[in-house]
């Protein structure tokens, strides 16, 4: 396995091999297309999981009573968050059973987890660290009629395209969200790790939707 134990400016993890650490080696870091190549495990530091049937209750007393009425979404029969998977489901920019919002790392949605059943719904996939990828390797929307739609941004390099660019791009992105909940499809969106470029994605889907982006 691979462990990130660092991120560039501009995002991008870097990481070292778990052996190296272990036996005492001198640690090389690894880039992220290093680390992709490897067709290694990659590791994250991530928070403990909620017990079943529990929600996040000190996040979502700080909302309206109104928009806290998906949180028994965050886990339940079709997202049990059974064995090796590294997402979350979003409550607060969900609008039903089947039309949520995952925030989630790439190799949870590239590696099938049957018991995972939300995963059947994914009509959108927004990836934020590539440019264009092989829309094969998800193993996602098989409820879907065609399967899901991917759109690919790394969003890494938006730094460069100055302002207006960028806030085009988001917005496309955000309108294509709301679009496919709205349709009663589910959206995954994923980075490497999801703990970055995805969550500022998805951050931007609650400003757009709630307040003005």
């Amino acid at each position: 396995p691979l462990v990130s134990v660092a991120q560039d400016a501009d995002g991008q993890h870097r990481f070292i091999r778990l052996s190296d650490a272990m036996t005492g080696k001198t640690l090389a870091l690894l880039s992220e297309a290093e680390a992709k190549a490897l067709d290694a495990q990659l590791l994250y530091a991530r928070p403990g999981l909620l017990p079943r049937g529990a929600a996040p209750t000190d996040a979502l007393a700080t909302l309206p009573s109104s928009e806290t009425d998906f949180s028994h979404l965050v886990r339940d029969d079709l997202a049990p968050h059974d064995g090796y998977t590294n997402y979350s489901v979003v409550p607060w920019l969900c609008l039903g059973p089947t039309q949520r919002v995952l925030l989630s790392d790439e190799r949870t949605l590239t590696c099938g987890h049957p018991s995972e059943r939300i995963m059947e719904h994914v009509s959108l996939v927004v990836n934020c660290h590539e440019d264009s990828c092989d829309w094969g390797k998800y193993k996602l929307g098989q409820a879907v009629p065609g399967g899901p739609k991917v759109i690919t941004e790394a969003l890494h390099k938006w730094y460069s395209f100055g302002g207006a660019s960028t806030a085009d791009k988001n917005d496309a992105i955000q309108r294509a969200i709301w679009a496919h909940l709205e349709q009663g499809g589910s959206v995954a969106v994923h980075c490497l790790a999801g703990i970055h470029r995805a969550a500022c994605i998805v951050a931007c889907q609650f400003l757009f939707r709630h307040y003005v982006l």
